[in-house]
């Protein structure tokens, strides 16, 4: 086993969801100032899109955590973590329309404003999927697009207002289009 002199700060810790009742999220352990690293990500954890036929099929363990993990989008089909036994920082941040957390250049998660301490941490959606991603959105933001969909970053207002925050393959790819 490695030794080391010093660990990363603690930025966040998983609680139960003050937002989404029966769910859990990320909330932060202290304040945290505009535009500061949250998490060090290189690339987004590989998700997969399971359609509900698939997931009926699932023993009972298995759709627990995956009711507990997945976005049910409005076609009926989960998009979850590949890997339920090790799943990462990013499916702890639930969506909000107007989130406290973006990404950096590199895909790291920053601090989109200034944070409090026990703040629910939440990044929009819009800015992460592909773009066959949809989910119907309740999120109570005064911005509440109602729908939360991959084509959002293709909208020349959306992309104009939120292109440095998304994640960065999807800032070039839908540069493209």
């Amino acid at each position: 086993m490695k030794k080391v002199k010093t660990i990363p700060r603690l930025m966040f810790e998983i609680r139960p969801s003050k937002a989404l009742p029966g769910e859990v999220a990320t909330f932060a352990v202290r304040n945290i100032k505009k535009g500061a690293i949250i998490a060090d990500i290189d690339s987004p954890e590989e998700a997969v899109i399971l359609p509900r036929r698939y997931f009926k099929k699932l023993d009972k363990i298995t759709q627990k955590k995956i009711n507990s993990f997945a976005v049910l989008d409005e076609d009926a089909e989960y998009c979850l973590p590949a890997d339920l036994n090790n799943i990462g920082t990013s499916w702890y941040f639930n969506h909000s329309c107007s989130p406290n957390v973006a990404y950096d250049k590199r895909g790291n998660y920053v601090a989109a404003r200034n944070i409090k301490k026990d703040e629910e941490l939440f990044l929009d959606y819009g800015w992460m999927f592909d773009q066959k991603f949809k989910m119907k959105c309740a999120c109570g933001a005064p911005n509440c697009r109602g729908l939360v969909t991959g084509q959002d970053s293709l909208n020349s207002e959306f992309r104009k207002k939120n292109l440095e925050r998304m994640w960065p393959e999807l800032r070039k790819s839908s540069l493209k289009k």
